[in-house]
């Protein structure tokens, strides 16, 4: 047989609003992207703009989604363009930003 051990490399704790920078930035019109690595990071990003109010300056951007599923967490009408991933990795999602 094979001994097992389970580890946890990382957690993921969703935030309950923006951090004041990216309030900014949006607010201020200074990004074009958003990169969204998870289904949980898309739902809390999506949560986060409509409760600061930020969702107008989310449609002058381009998402990236890492997989469909995260991509099914933004409504199609949230930013200007959602693209995703062909294979689920950062170098994916930067070759999608750039096409």
């Amino acid at each position: 047989g094979f001994a097992l051990l389970r580890d946890v490399l990382y957690d993921v704790v969703p935030v309950d609003r923006l951090p004041v920078a990216a309030s900014e930035a949006l607010r201020n019109r200074d990004l074009d992207a958003v990169l969204l690595f998870s289904p949980l990071s898309a739902q809390t990003f999506v949560r986060c703009v409509a409760a600061a109010g930020l969702q107008a300056t989310c449609r002058e951007m381009i998402s990236v989604c890492i997989s469909r599923s995260a991509a099914d967490e933004i409504s199609s009408s949230l930013f200007r363009e959602t693209r995703t991933a062909v294979q689920p990795s950062e170098n994916e999602m930067f070759h999608a930003l750039e096409r």
